[in-house]
């Protein structure tokens, strides 16, 4: 359970499986995000589903179930913040209706959810500022729309308290400071002392003077644990006559002193707080019970209930992070940034034969160099069928039909093709497929030619535990193959381990095969490396330039041996949640970015499965394949790493400059200036260090050193709300599926945002821009050439 507990409100983020309340003197207020929860008011009993919303009453009993876990967000708002405010409360009821403005209640759980993330920001200079100006809008919007008419006889029904009763509660929640006592509040009450006594106790269940007491002491210890008064001075202005009767009962509750538990306190070592709960008539029968909070899957349902909601409560206080530079007369200051073509996994090669992963391939090649596209699955009997009986002398049917098709659609696009053959358990079967492959290389050559058959790619894929084998059969094929074909690239894909002194211990560097390929092939998923126990933030350190450090490793290795083999990233991925409730629809497009920037050049090819279908991303049990990224989703709706290529394609030109954060190239007579705010998310991430810790920034550039103009600059924006493909998802929500027209309004609107406008510079560029977690902006600055 995350609890945080105020003085005049508390914001709670709990998993409660069973709880009673009583008596509470203010409004509270439950947003279930997750979970089915069943719950028994003084009034009825509801079921609530997630998204839905439940408001209690002031002094209103309610008995809270679940069978499973929940995770519920909790505002309690004590009749003393609430009565502060708004002179009426006393005699207002509120409550949230089916039938109320759609609109109005979208708002209130905008609020609520900001609510519980300013909780978890609590450290923040501004944190309680923020937590009180949400109050207040939550406040306004309870009485303006949810204000409910109060039945005559409703006080009786749903507190249980007769109105003397109701009236002398929240009297002491006002007054419980002052000088106070049964005889002063019969007197208040119109009552005898004897009766007011026995009322009280009935009612409430304690008795006056132990109820006060505890009320007193509540206060109290708020008071010694959030500030740094003297002990004599807490005692004296929460209404204790004296610090020893104050500490007498301070030691029968905690077994030690105020004074011990305060430093306690300071160390961060204290004991829960001892809230008292003032039954209405008697304590609850059976103390609450509560199920643990998972911190992932809690950070998801909070950014998912942020991003559905088209109200936004927006006051996140963002750091200003100035940046200058300065651009120098060279043209060139640093190395050129890596440029690899890409190749696109299609796993069957009848995939090709499909319009959509057509249309795919079309618009991919339009927009970025796809040389190859990667099929592992070749000998598919729909596409090369084994054999084909028949009694023709010269057959019309040819059973290359179908892979000729496919192939001529590749050299249409101008696309090559790159074959995966895996190593065979027997030597019989692999040299079925080795000839099987052959008679398929020979028979393109004579349809399609042997310049275009040239430009493909064959990956072998050999088995670790057969090294001699695995080499024998890999350099008996490339043999065939270079006979008949030279030119053609051939090379393997091996399965690296993940720690750097393991690399060094592999014997295929000092080997011969790794002297006869023509690329190696290797995979860097940071996810692979994790632990999903246990996970530190050493392994987070580990994760986060994962890909780029297992590509170094690798040419590390190389070099070592006298080796310059370029290196064919075939399948990666960031770290990034396995499922869509942990962060597995986090925005990722800076991340994307800056690991593709820095590749080494040794990198001559980067891979991605073409969409999200072929790559079978979705698994059991509510799992998606993290080994890899995809350009598309389904049909012509492109993921994020589609436009993080797109855009990449844009950054021409020299470098400039280079930082953490920001790049610059010369383009002709223009810049290209990049801005990026890069953030790894941790799986199993903690609520303070991460996503809570609020990792907005606006970024405030100065460049001096431009050639002085006037200048066309486009600035494309992408981030969570300008691009972002799942939070379109979000925005269009079902579980029936979504036609054509929808598909196609979820692509326009899952592009970075585009802005083009004219600028005058005089030698120097400013620039304010607010960057969302992960978000990256470009800007393409072209000089305008007048006569």
């Amino acid at each position: 359970m995350q609890k945080m507990t105020f003085q005049n409100y508390s914001v709670d983020i709990v998993n409660i499986l069973d709880e009673e309340s009583r008596g509470y003197d203010g409004v509270t207020l439950f947003y279930l995000l997750k979970g089915v929860v069943a719950v028994q008011t003084s009034r009825e009993k509801v079921t609530l589903n997630p998204q839905d919303l439940l408001l209690i009453n002031q002094y209103e009993n309610y008995h809270l179930t679940s069978l499973g876990d929940n995770i519920i967000v909790r505002v309690a708002i004590s009749h003393r913040y609430f009565s502060r405010y708004y002179t009426h409360y006393a005699a207002a009821r509120f409550s949230i209706e089916f039938d109320d403005n759609h609109q109005h209640l979208k708002m209130l759980r905008e609020i609520i959810t900001q609510l519980a993330i300013s909780k978890l920001q609590s450290h923040k200079e501004t944190g309680l500022l923020e937590i009180n100006a949400l109050l207040s809008s939550l406040l306004s919007l309870l009485i303006m729309y949810f204000k409910r008419k109060k039945p005559h006889a409703e006080k009786e029904s749903q507190t249980g308290y007769s109105s003397r009763i109701e009236n002398t509660l929240i009297y002491l929640q006002e007054n419980y400071n002052k000088p106070l006592s049964l005889s002063l509040l019969a007197k208040i009450n119109h009552t005898s002392e004897a009766y007011f006594s026995r009322l009280f106790s009935r009612e409430v269940g304690i008795s006056f003077k132990t109820y006060l007491t505890q009320l007193r002491f509540m206060f109290c210890i708020e008071a010694l644990s959030r500030s740094q008064k003297p002990l004599y001075q807490i005692v004296e202005e929460n209404g204790f006559s004296d610090t020893r009767h104050f500490t007498a009962l301070f030691k029968s509750k905690y077994a030690m002193t105020p004074h011990q538990y305060r430093a306690l306190s300071r160390a961060g070592k204290s004991p829960a707080h001892v809230i008292y709960d003032l039954p209405k008539q008697a304590p609850a029968t059976r103390p609450p019970r509560f199920g643990e909070v998972h911190p992932a899957e809690l950070l998801s349902l909070l950014a998912s209930s942020m991003s559905t909601h088209e109200q936004m409560v927006d006051i996140e206080q963002m750091t200003t992070e100035k940046v200058t530079i300065t651009l120098g007369e060279k043209r060139d200051t640093t190395a050129p940034l890596p440029h690899p073509v890409y190749m696109a996994k299609v796993g069957h090669l009848e995939e090709l034969l499909k319009s959509t992963v057509q249309q795919q391939i079309i618009s991919a090649r339009q927009q970025m160099p796809l040389k190859y596209i990667q099929v592992d699955q070749i000998f598919a009997e729909k596409t090369l069928p084994t054999h084909l009986l028949t009694d023709e002398p010269w057959p019309s049917f040819s059973h290359y039909a179908c892979a000729d098709t496919a192939v001529a659609f590749l050299r249409q696009q101008g696309v090559a093709l790159l074959i995966s053959l895996h190593f065979q358990a027997t030597e019989e079967e692999m040299r079925t497929i080795s000839i099987r492959f052959l008679d398929f290389i020979a028979h393109n050559m004579t349809l399609f030619g042997e310049d275009y058959v040239s430009s493909w790619a064959l990956s072998y894929h050999p088995n670790v535990d057969y090294p001699e084998e695995s080499e024998t059969r890999f350099l008996r094929l490339r043999n065939a193959l270079k006979a008949i074909l030279p030119r053609m690239q051939t090379g393997i894909y091996y399965p690296f381990p993940h720690e750097k002194k393991a690399m060094a211990e592999i014997p295929f560097f000092a080997s011969n095969l790794a002297k006869q390929i023509d690329f190696l092939g290797f995979s860097a998923n940071a996810n692979d490396k994790i632990r999903r126990k246990g996970f530190g933030k050493e392994d987070m350190a580990d994760t986060e330039f994962f890909v780029q450090r297992q590509a170094l490793t690798i040419v590390e290795q190389l070099n070592k041996n006298g080796l310059t083999t370029p290196l064919f990233l075939e399948t990666w991925n960031t770290l990034t949640g396995d499922t869509r409730q942990t962060n597995g629809a986090f925005f990722r497009g800076a991340l994307l970015m800056n690991t593709l920037l820095s590749l080494t050049e040794h990198v001559t090819c980067v891979g991605f499965w073409i969409n999200s279908e072929v790559q079978h991303e979705m698994r059991e049990e509510k799992h998606i394949d993290t080994s890899s990224l995809s350009l598309f989703f389904v049909g012509p709706t492109r993921r994020p790493m589609f436009h993080v290529l797109r855009l990449r394609e844009r950054l021409t030109g020299a470098v400039a400059a280079k930082g953490e954060n920001y790049l610059v190239t010369r383009e002709g007579q223009g810049y290209r200036v990049l801005l990026t705010n890069s953030v790894t998310f941790n799986p199993c991430l903690s609520l303070q260090e991460h996503l809570m810790k609020g990792f907005r920034k606006q970024l405030s550039v100065t460049i001096s050193g431009m050639e002085p103009g006037t200048y066309q600059i486009k600035r494309h924006l992408f981030d969570q709300q300008h691009g972002a493909l799942f939070h379109q998802f979000e925005c269009q929500p079902t579980r029936y599926g979504r036609d054509s027209e929808v598909m196609q309004f979820i692509d326009l609107h899952s592009s970075p945002d585009l802005h083009l406008y004219d600028e005058n510079i005089n030698t120097c560029w400013k620039i304010c821009v607010e960057m969302d977690v992960n978000a990256l902006c470009l800007f393409e600055i072209n000089r305008i050439t007048t006569p």
